[in-house]
């Protein structure tokens, strides 16, 4: 799988102290704090996509691995499709064409979401978001499907 270009490289040692609230990490089960480091933020990140975790960027980058990678994807209370379905639909929603073409590179190859599920994502995301972000999902969608199959054909 080739790598591809993030703006955003979230990884660090680690992001302060871990505690719920202030610094943004989720409580863990009982609402006690989430102790995140970079094994933690790596572990979420090779478990949600499909290429090598980026290199460390700044202190934002330590903060976005910590809440996003190893905070949430290391959670077992939604199942990988469910998680990535929510992560797809807040992306689309806000017009994150970047991130949301990532997630779905991963979703697609993981056999989290095949293309019927990703077809029943745009409907329903025209239906309850307007017909403009079920479009342009669509749309991004198909050209990254076709992306991963001239890949597969490559390869």
């Amino acid at each position: 799988m080739r790598a591809r270009r993030v703006d955003t490289s979230p990884w660090g040692e680690r992001y302060g102290p871990a505690r719920s609230g202030a610094t943004g990490h989720p409580p863990g089960r009982g609402g006690e704090a989430v102790e995140l480091d970079r094994e933690s933020d790596e572990r979420g990140w090779r478990r949600g996509m499909v290429t090598d975790p980026p290199e460390p960027t700044g202190e934002f980058g330590r903060f976005a691995a910590a809440v996003a990678w190893g905070g949430v994807w290391n959670r077992e209370e939604l199942s990988d499709r469910e998680r990535r379905s929510v992560a797809l639909t807040v992306l689309a929603l806000g017009g994150r064409e970047g991130p949301c073409a990532l997630h779905l590179e991963a979703a697609m190859p993981k056999g989290e979401l095949d293309a019927a599920a990703v077809g029943e994502l745009a409907v329903t995301l025209a239906a309850c978001a307007g017909l403009p972000v079920g479009t342009s999902f669509a749309l991004l969608a198909a050209r990254v499907r076709d992306e991963l199959e001239a890949e597969t054909d490559r390869g």
